[in-house]
């Protein structure tokens, strides 16, 4: 499996570099800037690391403490990230978008808590302790919750015929598609390093992960393929455009929902 590995990572580092470029031409990076700092974060990991292989350096002889100052940038790129999309989507509904805000903020903070609290004890058994330890349960909670703010956010746009620009829409698949594998992996981290036959479960945990790595690598390449000038003008809408009635009624209850928030923000 080492062979299909290395061909997996060297694959995913291309295509990584290959939407970065991608987003230069366009000239989107500014646009989307989150989402071009990940790419940037990531291809860093994946640098120190090929430099920690062919060099020794006591700057990085420790590497779990790089991993970790890596891993927060990741994370707080993560959370930028999913605060962009909803301005992105909510962008003409500033009551819904000032209470989604707030709910996402206390959300990510009880996830954070929860995960230092627990992370001794869940990773004890597994011998996966200290620094590492507290990166991985992290990592799983802040995916997991990245997660269900993009669910959230993607069950909105099916619900109500809300227009997006094509560009946006595409993100927000991608972005739905990778971390709810991500957690998958995190999660299945999690139970194979508490369950018996280490092993099998190491082989397993293995082969998810690469599987992983073949994922983001496809989102990538679809984004590298589906992204154009011209999909930050052309509106979409992820819901299938009902009758005029129905959408007159649909669109009258965000308006009318969006109205008692902003009258409850200014109380």
């Amino acid at each position: 499996m080492t062979t299909s590995y290395e061909f997996a990572y060297l694959l995913n580092v291309l295509s990584c570099a290959v939407l970065i470029a991608r987003l230069a031409y366009l000239r989107l990076r500014h646009v989307y800037r989150m989402f071009s700092a990940y790419l940037m974060v990531a291809l860093a990991a994946w640098a120190i690391f090929y430099v920690r292989l062919i060099f020794t350096s006591p700057l990085l002889s420790n590497y779990v403490v790089i991993w970790f100052g890596l891993q927060f940038l990741t994370w707080v790129v993560y959370v930028w990230m999913a605060y962009e999309l909803l301005e992105a989507v909510l962008l003409r509904l500033p009551g819904i978008l000032k209470f989604s805000r707030r709910l996402m903020f206390w959300m990510f903070g009880l996830a954070t808590i929860i995960s230092l609290l627990s992370a001794q004890n869940e990773y004890a058994v597994g011998g996966v302790r200290g620094l590492e330890g507290v990166g991985l349960v992290l990592d799983r909670a802040i995916s997991s919750t990245v997660l269900i703010v993009l669910l959230a956010v993607l069950g909105f746009l099916f619900r109500f015929p809300v227009e997006i620009p094509r560009n946006l829409a595409a993100f927000s698949l991608s972005f739905v598609f990778f971390f709810g594998f991500n957690t998958v992996v995190d999660l299945a981290r999690a139970y194979l390093s508490h369950s018996q036959g280490s092993g099998v479960n190491v082989d397993r945990f293995q082969l998810l992960s690469l599987i992983g790595v073949w994922l983001q690598t496809m989102c990538f390449l679809f984004l590298s393929c589906f992204l154009s000038k011209a999909g930050e003008k052309v509106p979409v809408s992820l819901r299938a455009q009902p009758a005029f009635k129905d959408r007159e009624r649909l669109m009258g209850q965000l308006e009318a929902l969006n109205t008692q928030l902003l009258r409850a923000a200014r109380r």
